[in-house]
Formats: C-alpha cells, structure tokens, sequence
C-alpha cells in the first residue's frame, strides 16, 4: 500500500470473528466492524494512512440484518470533511436464510451528500454486467 501511496483501502467479507487480531499495516489505523455473531462471515475493514486526520463515526450503523455499514470522516481541508462509507450487502442466496430478513428497495438509508463516498460490495449481479445470480436490489437502483 505504500509503494501505491494508498491513502485508504476499504475491504469487505473479512470474516473475522471477535476473538480474531486484526491485521496490522505499518502506517496505517484501522477501523474494524464484525458481523455480529460466532460465524467467521463477513465484516469490515478499513484502512486509513497515519498523515490523515480522521474520526469514527460511531452512529452509522445499519439496523438491516442483511446490510454491513462502517463510516468514518477523513479531514480534506480546514474545514472540510469527506464522510467515507464502507458496506457489504449479503448476496441473495444468503439472505436467504436470514430470519424476517428486511428487503432493501433502495439504498437511500446510506448518506448521499457531495461529501459522502460510499464503496463497498453490493453484491449487485446484474444481466448488465454479470451472468450469474440476480441480487435482491431493484433494476431501479442500477441508475442510483
């Protein structure tokens, strides 16, 4: 990440369990968000270089069985802050199994401001872009 210069690195599906370290990257803090539970599925993990200025959002969460969200504000300017938003959508056969899963018709519960970028895996298949399994997001979010 330092021969890239990368400033921050977003994953998702860690699959660490509570018990588990995280992995440490010289230069880098982390944020670190487990899936609830003893199952060693899913999770965040985010990365963010030593030289920038940042803070936890600890309030954005999702109450969405099915939905994994991290965020954190990374100082761009004096003051000015880039709210940053890593999530993981469990893929449709998943969800499958979750009990009253929620369904998601839209991603609006995530922050959409000009000073917002939310990455992550939405585990969104599409026949756009993808043969496989369709996910459980409607066509209507491929233009969002």
């Amino acid at each position: 990440m330092r021969e890239l210069d990368i400033d921050v690195a977003l994953i998702q599906e860690t699959k660490l369990k509570k018990a588990d370290r995280s992995p440490i990257l010289p230069g880098y803090a982390s944020i670190r968000r487990d899936r609830p539970g003893e199952a060693a599925s899913g999770g965040l993990m985010s990365f963010i270089k030593h030289s920038l200025t940042f803070r936890e959002d600890s309030r954005r969460s999702s109450d969405i069985a099915t939905f994994e969200v991290s965020s954190f504000y990374v100082k761009v300017t004096r003051h000015r802050w880039l709210n940053i938003v890593n999530c993981y959508l469990l893929p449709a056969r998943t969800i499958a199994n979750v009990d009253s899963p929620t369904p998601i018709t839209s991603l609006d519960f995530l922050p959409a401001t000009e000073d917002t970028l939310i990455r992550g895996d939405l585990n969104a298949h599409s026949n756009l872009w993808d043969f496989g399994t369709l996910c459980n997001l409607p066509t209507a979010e491929v233009s969002w």
